[in-house]
Formats: C-alpha cells, sequence, structure tokens
C-alpha cells in the first residue's frame, strides 16, 4: 500500500511563488539600490519560479525532470518514493507554459522569459557580464508583461505579487507596483499594435476594420470582461485606433448644470463611470486597472447624459 506524502519545497506551488514572491522583492531593493546588475538576477529568478508555480499549481509533474530521474514523478504524484526531485530548467518552463497559459503566453512573452534566462544563465556560469550596462528600457517592459501574463494563469496579478496590496505595504513597494503595470502595458499596447498590423497587412484592410467598429453593439462584447460592470462604452483602442469596449462602475448621479425646465415633467442627469477595463474586438488588446488604462490615455472618468422623467413625491397633510 502506498503512503502519500506531502510535496518537497522543490515541486510545492505554494513554496515556488512565496520564494519567487522573495526575490522580486530582492529584485526591487537592488533597483532601488541603483544595482542593475543584480536587479535583472534576481528579476530573472523570481520569473523562473513563478512559471514553475504556475505549472506546478496544475499539477506538480509538470516542473519534474524524469530524465534526471524517473521515479522523482511519484513523487510529485505524493507517492513515497524516496526519491530526488530535480526540475525542469528555464526554458522547458517557458515552453509548457504555451499550453498551459495560453493564448496570452505568446512567442513574444516566451522570446522576453527566454532571453531573460540565457542572460542569466551567462551572468552566473561564465565570464561575461550580460546585465552590465543594460539599460532598462530594453528589457523592463517585456518582463513585467510577461509576469502579469503568468500571474493571470494563476488567478493573480502584479499587486498580489509584488505585494502592493498587503496592510504593511511600503510606499515604495506600491510605487513599484504602479511602475511594472505601466511598463507592462506599455508592451501589451505596442505588441497588440504590431501585431494588428502583422495579421492585417493592407492598410485599406485595417481601415476597413475599424470603421466597422464604430457600429460594434456593446452588450455583445460584455460577458468577457473579467467581472460584470455596472456599463460599458466605446472609446478608442490605443493599439489600433478602432472602437474599443470600456467597462466600468458607477460613481456618481447629479442632475445636469443645462436643465431646460421649459420642457415640463423631465430633467437631465449626469450618471458617471470610473473606467476599469478595455477590451478590444479588433486587435484583441485588454487593459485593466488604472495603471494600465492611464498609460493608454484612456480617460478614467467617463460620463454620460440621460433624460429622465420627473418623480414628483406625493403631497401630504393638503385634504
Amino acid at each position: 500500500m502506498t503512503t502519500t506524502k506531502p510535496l518537497p519545497p522543490s515541486i510545492s506551488p505554494v513554496a515556488l511563488m512565496g520564494k519567487s514572491k522573495a526575490f522580486i522583492r530582492k529584485a526591487l531593493a537592488a533597483k532601488a539600490s541603483g544595482e542593475a546588475a543584480d536587479y535583472q538576477l534576481w528579476a530573472s529568478l523570481a520569473l523562473e519560479l513563478l512559471a514553475k508555480a504556475s505549472l506546478a499549481t496544475i499539477h506538480p509533474s509538470l516542473i519534474v525532470d524524469v530524465q534526471k530521474n524517473p521515479n522523482a514523478v511519484l513523487t510529485a504524484a505524493g507517492i513515497e518514493a524516496n526519491a530526488r526531485v530535480p526540475t525542469i530548467g528555464a526554458d522547458a518552463a517557458y515552453i509548457r507554459l504555451k499550453h498551459t497559459a495560453a493564448p496570452r503566453f505568446n512567442h513574444g512573452v516566451y522570446e522576453a522569459c527566454k532571453g531573460m534566462a540565457e542572460l542569466r544563465n551567462a551572468h552566473l556560469h561564465s565570464g561575461e557580464l550580460p546585465f552590465d550596462g543594460r539599460n532598462a528600457d530594453v528589457w523592463e517592459g517585456g518582463f513585467w508583461h510577461a509576469c502579469e501574463v503568468v500571474l493571470e494563469s494563476v488567478e493573480l496579478d502584479l499587486d498580489d505579487w509584488l505585494g502592493a496590496t498587503d496592510a504593511k505595504a511600503t510606499k515604495a513597494i506600491i510605487s513599484a507596483a504602479a511602475e511594472a503595470k505601466s511598463a507592462a502595458a506599455k508592451k501589451t499596447i505596442a505588441e497588440s499594435s504590431a501585431d494588428f498590423i502583422k495579421r492585417v497587412s493592407k492598410a485599406k484592410d485595417r481601415e476597413r476594420l475599424i470603421e466597422e467598429s464604430q457600429h460594434f453593439r456593446v452588450s455583445l462584447y460584455t460577458d468577457s470582461f473579467k467581472r460584470p460592470l455596472d456599463h460599458h462604452w466605446l472609446e478608442k483602442c490605443p493599439a489600433c485606433t478602432a472602437q474599443a469596449i470600456v467597462g466600468g462602475d458607477q460613481t456618481y448621479e447629479s442632475l445636469a448644470d443645462d436643465q431646460d425646465y421649459e420642457e415640463g415633467g423631465w430633467e437631465l442627469v449626469d450618471l458617471g463611470y470610473a473606467a476599469e477595463e478595455l477590451q478590444c474586438p479588433t486587435c484583441g488588446l485588454q487593459l485593466r486597472g488604472e495603471e494600465a488604462l492611464t498609460t493608454g490615455g484612456v480617460d478614467l472618468e467617463h460620463v454620460e447624459q440621460e433624460e429622465r422623467e420627473i418623480e414628483y413625491e406625493p403631497e401630504y397633510g393638503n385634504d
């Protein structure tokens, strides 16, 4: 009879996620200290652990290196086997994420992850200094975008991973999270724009799709949003310039200033909404959260005017 045993830390999704969080904190501390090489080193390690945590959440066997020890898969299944449990390398993990974190884990995201791992290996295992003098603008956007995509596969976001929502989160962590989300959004927008142009290569075809987006029925797309929102409206996509769908919750309701009281029995009401998410059916762009929407130039406040029949209070005490 086999005995079910707890998973060793090497393949435990909880342990892997916890270690990835610790390493990304080290990366941010190095960035704050101006230690660019250490920033990239810790960031690359954090990303690999995050990738393995995502795979292990599905099943720990997905990160076991059976070529080094075939019996280690027994341990991954919770069977006591007294087997050493080696794990797969970073590139193998990223290749598997193409299937498990799809469709957002595309070739561009894979290349960003692979590039970080290759530079990390050169930094650790050779006399090269590949991180030295490397401009953050070259890699940060792709890195944070990749992290965001992998986090989505385990229903987390950058705030969760960096600890920005923790009660004890410092101003530095909150600021770093905001910068990370902005950098990820820039990369997301750039990739969506490039993919749209590549996919629809003829300018006249792109113009036709953009024109057709003017007639979108918003109600057909609301079910794809992350959560139910009070209202949805059209706004220009920052990636392809077609009309995208933006959703948000109502923040206020007030009488409009430009009332025409000659129209007896009717009043104009301003309804205000706070934008939370954008989705573009034309190019596939998705943006969520204040930082991402602001980076894309999307107005966070949306106001619509509605005409309503005045509801008069009944008169009392005049019988």
